[in-house]
């Protein structure tokens, strides 16, 4: 998802890899077609509006963070989140995107993390999940993919699981060099 204000490195990493991966095709969805200003200033068309999403072909669904989460509900949003996590369609978010699965209930009966302790309460009243709340870089539970605003290698590394982009010696492998450069 791209939106006005959205933390364009947290994704960029997963997103290049997958882009990469032959099975699937990164596109963009906005709130509408009108083009977006990210964080770092890059201007961004959406190839398609939320309202017009087709969530049978979605293999995942990506928020990223932004200030927008904190203050901004939208529930047409939060409906499709529900719909997709009936149809099983992973769902990921980092940093503040976390506040959106939490309004959306995705995090109450699943092992999440976000960016402390403390700041899914903050902003969502009824957040309930304080119990499976996990002090971790990144955490994929049930089909729920979440990181803290620090984490994008993290982030990257259960995206890129879950999408099985890579073997799992590869998947390793790719992790040590982004995260501790380690040559393979």
């Amino acid at each position: 998802m791209v939106f006005d204000g959205l933390a364009d490195w947290e994704c960029g990493l997963a997103l290049a890899e997958i882009n990469r991966c032959d099975r699937y095709r990164v596109v963009t969805v906005g709130m509408s077609t009108a083009t977006v200003v990210t964080m770092a200033g890059v201007r961004i068309t959406p190839q398609v509006a939320l309202a017009d999403l087709n969530s049978d072909e979605a293999a995942i669904f990506i928020l990223p963070g932004g200030d927008r989460w904190e203050s901004i509900t939208e529930p047409a949003l939060l409906s499709l989140l529900e719909q997709l996590d009936t149809l099983r369609v992973p769902i990921a978010g980092i940093c503040s995107a976390t506040v959106a699965l939490a309004r959306a209930g995705l995090l109450d009966e699943r092992r999440h993390t976000s960016n402390r302790a403390g700041y899914l309460e903050q902003h969502v009243p009824a957040y309930a999940g304080q119990e499976r709340y996990r002090d971790s870089p990144a955490v994929a539970d049930s089909g729920v993919i979440t990181a803290s605003g620090v984490a994008a290698v993290e982030f990257a590394h259960e995206l890129l699981g879950q999408l099985c982009v890579y073997e799992e010696s590869d998947l390793a492998s790719w992790f040590d060099l982004f995260k501790h450069y380690r040559l393979p």
